[in-house]
Order: structure tokens, then sequence, then C-alpha cells
């Protein structure tokens, strides 16, 4: 991947070593938790078609952004 190499320390600098460690791994179990969400509804229709009934139930989450369509594009 091009472009800069951020890291937690660098985006953060006044954080203390336990901090920045700690914030490291908490985004760590958030990613590996976006590629299990990811990985079962790009396999399963059913679930994503559950995945947004919830979020319609919950409201406009992700300003209109809809799932399924490229970053930007409102869905209708």
């Amino acid at each position: 991947m091009d472009g800069p190499d951020y890291t937690i320390r660098s985006l953060f600098p006044s954080l203390t070593e336990e901090q920045s460690n700690e914030a490291e791994e908490n985004l760590e179990q958030y990613l590996a938790v976006v590629i299990r969400i990811y990985n079962r509804i790009s396999r399963d229709p059913e679930a994503l078609a559950e995945l947004r009934r919830e979020l319609q139930k919950a409201g406009d989450v992700g300003g209109g952004q809809s799932l399924g369509q490229p970053y930007g594009q409102r869905g209708s």
C-alpha cells in the first residue's frame, strides 16, 4: 500500500506507552470484528439483508450510506 504509514503513536503522540499499546490492541480487536462481519455478509445474502433491516430500525446510521454501494453513493 502506498502512502504514509500511520501508527497510533504518530496520530496521538501525547499518549503514554501504556495508552498507546491499549489503543493499538483495541483497534486490532475492532478491525477483527469488522472483518468477521464482512466475511459473514459477503457469503450469506440473508445475513446482509438482516443487517440492512437492523440498521434501518436503528435509524439513519452512517449518514445515509447504503450497504453494498461504493462509499460516497447514497442509497435510494
